[in-house]
């Protein structure tokens, strides 16, 4: 699961939750009438989708309770990088060491895409300031512009499961060799013995011991500075943000921003 943002252009916001809310209640009541969902019979489940299909019919809303009538998902291909996995209307990222919040983070602290749109993280759906979000995308791109492209990956006992018992280089060397005998050297991947490369193989400048806190607890982690393995820079976090960019100027475009709003996943 990562992070992903889309955009959806309202009629009218407040009666559109207002509609979904009133479904979510309604359905809520239907499915509290009856035993837990594994103790139903399929009769039974059936029967309370029915139910819940005529909440929907009754309150003009689609079949899982959405106000597709009141909304349009904007998503649409970037006229400077149609093959880019951003998108107008769509931002992609994830939790790991490639995701572009990752990444941001990593050269700055805490400018991220979550800064970028002023996002509180408990918040679902807002309307941002789409001129303010432009100029700070526009500040992101001038600093990874002007970063030499270094990547962070972190290796670090996973506290949810037992730590690998290596004492040795040589029982490094063969859970090496037994990863890279199990995959073929097709992928490149992390599990509980580590991150490895198998593919395309890191160009390592710098090898960190230090420490990280998750949760309560603070783990022992080594740092591995190194490039890309391709040689594109920060190209494509660089051209994400432009996409951020090129999906402000669509909403400025038009007379009525707010009543363009972010879904954010995360």
């Amino acid at each position: 699961m990562g992070l992903d943002v889309y955009l959806y252009r309202y009629e009218d916001h407040e009666k559109s939750t207002l509609l979904e809310a009133k479904y979510e209640k309604e359905t809520e009541e239907i499915w509290a009438k009856s035993e837990e969902y594994d103790k139903l019979t399929d009769e039974e489940k059936e029967k309370n989708n029915q139910e819940c299909k005529a909440v929907a019919e009754r309150l003009g809303l689609g079949e899982y309770g959405e106000d597709s009538a009141g909304r349009e998902e904007i998503e649409r291909n970037s006229e400077k990088y149609p093959d880019h996995l951003f998108k107008v209307g769509y931002f992609r990222s994830s939790y790991n060491s490639g995701g572009i919040n990752h990444i941001l983070r990593n050269i700055n602290g805490d400018r991220d895409l979550y800064w970028v749109f002023d996002h509180d993280s408990a918040e679902y759906s807002f309307c941002p300031d789409w001129e303010q979000a432009k100029q700070r995308a526009q500040e992101l791109i001038e600093l990874l512009s002007k970063n030499d492209p270094y990547y962070v990956s972190k290796v670090a006992w996973n506290m949810f499961s037992e730590p690998p018992d290596v004492n040795s280089e040589k029982e490094a060397l063969d859970i090496f060799k037994k990863e890279l005998a199990k995959q073929g050297g097709s992928r490149a991947y992390s599990n509980k013995n580590g991150l490895f490369y198998l593919d395309e193989p890191l160009p390592v400048c710098g090898i960190i011991s230090g420490q990280e806190h998750i949760l309560s607890n603070i783990v022992p982690c080594v740092y591995v500075i190194h490039k890309s393995g391709a040689d594109d820079g920060y190209d494509f976090y660089i051209q994400a943000l432009e996409i951020v960019v090129e999906t402000c100027e669509y909403v400025l475009s038009f007379p009525d921003p707010k009543k363009y709003w972010l879904h954010w996943s995360s």
